[in-house]
């Protein structure tokens, strides 16, 4: 939950975004959801301009599968934290990141709304998401 990432002492949530790809060959999903927060140390706005940004990535995967026009049954695979910078430097993605798989809580999301821009989702716990797309 992201919400619960913005009370864990020293750090303070960065961006947060989701990565949605096709499944590789053998999957049984319709989808492949990556939900991403960044992290970086609560002081941040001073090291940044002492000596460069420093930032940490949450993720947490998950599959899932399309039931009808507007819901995705969810099921979680996994989470890890990894370091992605430090002190302005990239680290590199050799390191190994800290993972755990998840015991398969399932879930559900609803898109309310949908253009090329933008989607409008609820799921349960009377939850809405508004996401953006974003191009690079």
């Amino acid at each position: 939950d992201v919400l619960s990432l913005g009370v864990v002492p020293g750090v303070q949530v960065g961006e947060v975004y989701q990565n949605i790809t096709l499944p590789g060959t053998g999957d049984s999903c319709d989808l492949v959801l990556y939900n991403v927060v960044e992290l970086e140390p609560f002081i941040a706005p001073i090291t940044n301009s002492i000596g460069g940004d420093t930032m940490s990535q949450v993720e947490v995967k998950a599959n899932g599968t399309i039931e009808g026009e507007m819901r995705v049954n969810i099921t979680f695979v996994r989470s890890g934290i990894a370091a992605r910078r430090f002190l302005g430097f990239d680290v590199p993605s050799s390191l190994p990141k800290l993972e755990a798989p998840l015991r398969s809580p399932v879930g559900w999301i609803d898109t309310t709304f949908l253009d090329k821009d933008m989607r409008i989702a609820r799921a349960p716990g009377d939850n809405v998401f508004v996401l953006v797309r974003v191009t690079t």
